[in-house]
Formats: C-alpha cells, structure tokens, sequence
C-alpha cells in the first residue's frame, strides 16, 4: 500500500443489543463524508461540557445491480443490509496509513430518526452518532438516584444498566468524579435524559465524561491523561521537524478565565484576579440537585481554582497521519518559532547582504504542556485539526 485511505464498515442488529457476528464493509460505496468532531470544554465560554458530534456519511445506494440495489434501504427491501432494523447499526471508521496500519477514528450508531433518501439520485444520507450518543435516546428511570448518594453512586447507579451496558462499556473503577460531592435532591434527574442528566453530574462534580477507543466510559477529572507527549513543530524549527501545517485561533484564554462563580445564593470570587481582568461571573446552574451550602461552596472552590487563570489555547492542523493516535486530554507540547524567509533564495543568509526576513516573531516553547480539548478529523482532506488548552491551573504551573 502507498497511500492513505479511510476504511467504512457496518455491523447491522440481529435483534435489539445483538449485532451480527462480521462488520460488512461499505468503503466502496461512500461518496461524500463529515468530519468527526470529539470535544470537551471546547466553547469559549463553556465550563462542563462534554459533546459528542455526529458524522454524515452519503451512501451509494443504486449500484445497477439488481443483487445490490438498495443495500441501504430499511428492512422493508430484501436487498437491504440491515434484516432486523436500520437504526442503531454499528458504524466503525478506520484511518489506514501508507504501510497499512489502521487506527480507528470513530465507532457509533446510525440514528435513523436523520437518515434521508434521494430515489432519483440513487444514494442514502445517514447520521452515526457516537456511541455516546445513546445517552439522548434514554431516560433517566425513577427513583436511580436517591437524595443524600454521592456522585459516584448515583452515576454507578444509572450507567450500569443494560440501555447503557448493551453499548458501551462500564466499569466501577473507571469513575472517578473530580468532586465526589454528595447530591441533595436526586429525584429531580429522574426522567431526564441521560445526556442532561450526566451533563449537570459532570458540571457539580467538576469532572468530564469520555467514551475511548475501547468503548469504556471514562469519568475522571480535567487533568491530562499522563501520556507520553505528543510533540509538535511548526516551520520554524531550527531541525527542520515540521509537522503541523499550520497554527490559528490563538488566545490567551481569558474568555474562560471567571473570577466569580455563584451557585444559586451561595457565590465566591477572587479579588486579585477581578482587579486584574475586571468582573467575570459565571453561575453554575446545579442549585436544584445541589442545596447545601457548604458543597455548595466546595464546588465554587473547585471552579475558582480550575477556570479563573488565563491559560493559552489554539489550535493545530496537520496531516491525519501525524495525530491518528492523538485522544481528548492528552499531554503535547509544541514549539513554535519564527519563521524565516529568504528573499533572495539562490544566495545564503548573510548580513546585511541577504538579511532573512521575519515571518512572526511569537514564541511557543516547548517546555510548556498543553492538553487536548477537541479533534476534529477532515476525512475528504486527510487531515486534523487539534484545539489545545495549556495545562495547569495557575500562572506558570505548565511548565513540564
């Protein structure tokens, strides 16, 4: 193999949580795709927020083959692929490199309530959502989280049910919530769909809910994930490491720097850092679950540590190859320098004869660490866009 490809695959149900026993691959008969999109805390003023975007992929569904017409038709057609339902068929996307070492990019399942049909043109577009995605089509059931259950128990207690279990994997070592705070009034998650349920879980507890490449819910604090780091390098570099095409978005993060956080009556602040960037509020709406003052303020304290700094955020694009095995939260530094341009390129550099001239002049050394908040993969263009946060919670604790 010399080059690059994508490989699509489809697993459809036998019966409901019963896939088939082989994936059925369909790269052949994809003609358009999205990009994937995975992301945490990645809007600008967004705290607590874990998102799990979907990919649309435009099927070829009229092959002028009376055998294989109409593969991706419900049920209701014999040549369909899909024997027992449409919605809910595993959809797994691999990355395979030029030596032909795959590494999947996204694993979810088709949402038919979005799936559109074009009969003249022949072809069928789906939605996959991530497997996380299962989260939006159940309800919290009654009476799952009792008042006065820690944050731990109560998510032990709606995760590990077979609505969630038939999809993704659950473990009870793999929750370890930030703020192991105690929920005062559970009954009110009862009926809420498990995305909003789990969205004001994470925002009380301070924590982030990650599905990984293995399916494993993961909930853990905002920390990076302690992996070897990931190393880029622009076109400035001196050993001429290049690997990203191009850097852009550049902030000092200060849109999410808020230096005073309000929970229902109960609020904090921190004088200093007002003084310094002026008043910036946040509530954190969880004062229906969360009535005792004294959590109350635990988990404003949480906040005022962890989202009051300014910390450098941006992002990188490079090829796909280069972050196939890039995942949310982990470690990567990235040195940044200027860029230097010969203006009389069949002379070398000499001065003042041939003075190079200065693309930028910004730094970015690469001693400091940052984490990844989201990634988005251009499937058509073979490439990757990383969102990075620098790590820390202080002013130069993000040194590594």
């Amino acid at each position: 193999m010399s080059i690059e490809q994508y490989k699509v695959e489809i697993t459809p149900l036998e019966k409901d949580g019963v896939y088939q026993s082989t994936a059925i691959a369909v790269t052949d008969f994809v003609m358009q795709s999205g990009s994937i999109l995975k992301q945490v805390d990645d809007g600008d003023f967004d705290i607590g927020v874990f998102v799990f975007d979907d990919v649309k992929l435009r099927l070829i569904n009229n092959t002028g083959s009376i055998e294989s017409s109409g593969r991706f038709w419900d049920v209701n057609s014999p040549s369909s692929i899909f024997k027992y339902k449409r919605d809910l068929a595993k959809v797994t996307i691999t990355f395979l490199d030029k030596t032909g070492v795959e590494t999947e990019q996204f694993s979810g399942l088709i949402n038919d309530t979005l799936t559109k049909e074009d009969f003249d043109n022949g072809f069928v577009d789906i939605t996959i959502m991530s497997k996380a995605g299962i989260f939006n089509k159940n309800a919290v059931l009654g009476g799952s989280v009792g008042d006065g259950m820690t944050v731990k128990e109560a998510l032990e207690s709606i995760l590990d049910r077979p609505a969630i279990t038939n999809f993704l994997n659950y473990s009870s070592s793999n929750i370890n919530p930030a703020l192991d705070v105690v929920i005062d009034s559970g009954s009110r998650l009862d009926n809420l769909s498990y995305k909003a349920a789990l969205d004001k879980i994470m925002l009380m507890s301070g924590s982030v809910l990650i599905v990984d490449s293995s399916d494993n819910i993961i909930v853990k604090d905002r920390a990076d994930n302690g992996n070897t780091k990931h190393e880029f390098f622009n076109a400035g570099d001196a050993k001429g490491l290049n690997n990203i095409i191009r850097m852009a978005g550049y902030n000092t993060g200060v849109q999410r720097a808020f230096n005073f956080y309000s929970i229902d009556k109960t609020f904090k602040k921190d004088q200093l850092l007002e003084s310094e960037w002026g008043l910036r509020d946040k509530k954190i709406e969880v004062a229906e679950f969360i009535t005792n003052v004294t959590t109350q303020e635990t988990i404003i304290d949480y906040y005022l540590a962890n989202f009051s700094t300014p910390k450098q955020e941006f992002q990188i694009q490079m090829q796909t190859e280069v972050a196939k095995a890039v995942n949310l939260l982990d470690l990567c530094t990235l040195s940044y320098a200027p860029i230097m341009i010969n203006s009389k390129p069949n002379e070398a550099f000499s001065f003042p004869a041939n003075t190079p001239t200065v693309l930028n002049k910004r730094y970015i050394s690469s001693n400091i660490g940052f984490k990844v908040i989201a990634k988005q993969v251009n499937i058509g263009g073979y490439t990757t866009t990383l969102k990075l946060r620098e790590i820390g919670t202080k002013a130069g604790d993000s040194t590594i």
